[in-house]
């Protein structure tokens, strides 16, 4: 197993195991529905689907006997399983946003960690006034098709 494809941070731990999960569910073409149900039989319908669901959004954990009870219902093999159980140790680590850190809120903490577990971070930003601020010359200078009836054109996006 290559140590090196795997997340550092929690956060990236947690999405790999998310997507390993739902590649295997899918791959044995079993419903979130059933697949709960082979894990929590006593729980309703609706609740058992909603756990599977989460989990695959990575919104939740698993415990360790329940993600191997899933994994058995899946029939992955041992190489998937160690690597389950691999993502899913030490996703929570305690004082981890303490310190300068602890200036992150909640909703942003999850790109921190995303970050720090990137290779590549691609920043794409619109380099246009909005259509809103447009003048009429800035309107006709960025027309993408000046082959058509330009004015036109013009007039349609100052009309909005």
């Amino acid at each position: 197993m290559d140590d090196s494809v795997l997340a550092h941070t929690p956060t990236g731990r947690k999405l790999q195991l998310a997507a390993l999960v739902r590649y295997l569910r899918e791959r044995k073409q079993v419903t979130q529905h059933d697949a709960g149900h082979a894990v929590w039989a006593r729980a309703s319908a609706a609740s058992v689907q909603n756990k599977i669901a989460r989990l695959e959004s990575a919104d939740t954990g698993i415990t360790p006997a329940d993600l191997d009870s899933l994994l058995r219902a899946y029939g992955a093999d041992d190489g998937h399983r160690q690597l389950a159980a691999l993502l899913n140790s030490e996703l929570s680590q305690r004082g981890r946003w303490h310190g300068y850190r602890s200036i992150y809120s909640e909703s942003y903490r999850r790109y921190v960690d995303l970050e720090e577990d990137a290779v590549l971070i691609r920043y794409v930003a619109s380099e246009r006034l909005p259509e809103l601020l447009q003048c009429e010359e800035y309107v006709r200078a960025g027309l993408l098709d000046p082959s058509g009836d330009v004015d036109l054109a013009v007039r349609a996006q100052q009309a909005r």
